[in-house]
């Protein structure tokens, strides 16, 4: 499931970990600021992932890394050229992954992500425990990511979050797609992606390590990487107006 809003240059925006277009329509994801201000420059697609949200399906679903890149590729079809990838976090490695496949895409914006999950995530006991407990308790596990997505928030509103994600997969959805981004790895594939890339990484990010921005404007041809000052993994929405600036500056140069 998709939808499209927005006037100007073509530019998908790749989910992270969970999406649910409901929740970027009423606000409750804390994305939406971000989605609502690229709207105002470019045509903007935003999905939800196999699973999740209005996408969701009876049955088992398909978690690993391919058929999350052949979702992307099926919708550049759809979209057509000269199209802007958008990726954040957990979406990194696919959006990566379909730019070396598809002359559809004309630039990259990558905000705090990276290339290869085993080099950057090495605490193996941690991530470990994390599956876990999404999987056997997906209340307690949504607010401790929640608390990591998005630091700092009060009692309630980290509340308000954890159950966003309940409501958008269920257990064993969000830990399939977890488990991808912590083994995704496509840094053989850096350096068949020829288009301009902007990579942007909050340093003292405590979801994703800065480790991350360095993989990608190493291995990237065409990389130009800015470096964002603050303890967060989503942007805070006083920093929307700043980012979304720099990736229309970078979509017309």
């Amino acid at each position: 499931m998709h939808t499209t809003f927005g006037e100007g240059p073509r530019l998908i925006y790749l989910p992270g970990w969970l999406s649910s277009l409901e929740a970027f329509s009423d606000g409750s994801d804390p994305r939406t600021p971000v989605v609502a201000r690229l709207a105002r420059d470019f045509t903007v697609t935003v999905y939800d992932r196999f699973g999740t949200g209005m996408s969701s399906a009876d049955g088992a679903v398909d978690t690993s890394f391919e058929p999350s890149v052949e979702e992307v590729l099926a919708l550049l079809d759809e979209v057509g050229d000269d199209v802007t990838l958008f990726a954040s976090s957990a979406s990194g490695p696919i959006a990566i992954a379909a730019a070396a496949r598809s002359p559809r895409v004309s630039r990259l914006v990558l905000l705090c992500t990276f290339a290869s999950g085993p080099a950057l995530f090495r605490k193996q006991e941690a991530t470990a425990s994390l599956l876990a407990l999404v999987r056997s308790s997906w209340g307690m596990g949504s607010r401790v990511i929640a608390n990591l997505i998005v630091p700092g928030l009060d009692a309630i509103t980290s509340h308000e979050f954890a159950r966003f994600q309940r409501r958008t997969a269920g257990a064993e959805v969000a830990a399939g797609y977890l488990e991808q981004m912590l083994g995704a790895d496509v840094s053989h594939l850096l350096g068949q992606v020829t288009q301009p890339a902007l990579v942007m990484h909050y340093t003292k990010d405590p979801a994703v390590p800065f480790g991350g921005a360095r993989q990608l404007s190493l291995g990237l041809p065409s990389s130009e990487l800015v470096s964002l000052e603050g303890p967060y993994h989503v942007p805070p929405p006083d920093h929307v107006e700043r980012i979304v600036s720099a990736v229309v500056a970078f979509a017309r140069s």
